[in-house]
C-alpha cells in the first residue's frame, strides 16, 4: 500500500513537472521596492519570445514598453520609474505568448507601491530586503 500511494505521488509530481517545464507563458510578479514611486518587475519562463508590459489607468493606456527577451534566458529584473503618476489606482498588464498577466496596484506619494497580492503576506510599511552596504548589488535580509 505504501508503494502504491509512493508511484503514484511520484507520477503526480513528475506530471506536474512536465507541465511546468512545458509552460509557454512568461511568468511575472511586481516585487517589494523600498523607495515609493518605483516598480519592480520580475519576469521569467518568457521562452525568449517578447514581453509587453503596460501600464494603465482605467481604460487609459499610460506606457507601453516592448522586451526584447532573446538575450534573458534566465528570466530578468525590470525598475519602472512611475514618480510622474498622480496618486492612485493602476493595472500593470504583462503580456507574453498571447496571455496578459495583470496586477493592480496603488499609489500613495508617502508610501512605496503596494499591490494587492502582497495584503495577506506583509504590511506596506515592511521590506524584505535592502542592498548591502558593502556591495549594492546584492541584497540581505532586513530587519
Amino acid at each position: 500500500m505504501k508503494t502504491q500511494f509512493a508511484t503514484i505521488a511520484l507520477a503526480i509530481i513528475s506530471s506536474v513537472s512536465v507541465m511546468a517545464q512545458s509552460s509557454t507563458t512568461a511568468k511575472a510578479r511586481i516585487l517589494p521596492h523600498n523607495e515609493e514611486g518605483f516598480v519592480r518587475l520580475l519576469i521569467t519562463d518568457h521562452n525568449n519570445e517578447p514581453v509587453v508590459v503596460k501600464f494603465k489607468s482605467g481604460n487609459t493606456l499610460i506606457s507601453k514598453n516592448k522586451i526584447n527577451t532573446s538575450n534573458k534566458d534566465n528570466g530578468f529584473i525590470k525598475l519602472y520609474d512611475i514618480r510622474n503618476l498622480r496618486n492612485g489606482d493602476y493595472t500593470l498588464e504583462i503580456e507574453n505568448n498571447g496571455t496578459v498577466i495583470t496586477y493592480n496596484f496603488t499609489t500613495d506619494g508617502n508610501l512605496p507601491v503596494w499591490t494587492q497580492y502582497w495584503n495577506d503576506q506583509l504590511n506596506n510599511n515592511t521590506r524584505l530586503a535592502k542592498n548591502d552596504s558593502a556591495d549594492s548589488s546584492k541584497l540581505v535580509a532586513e530587519n
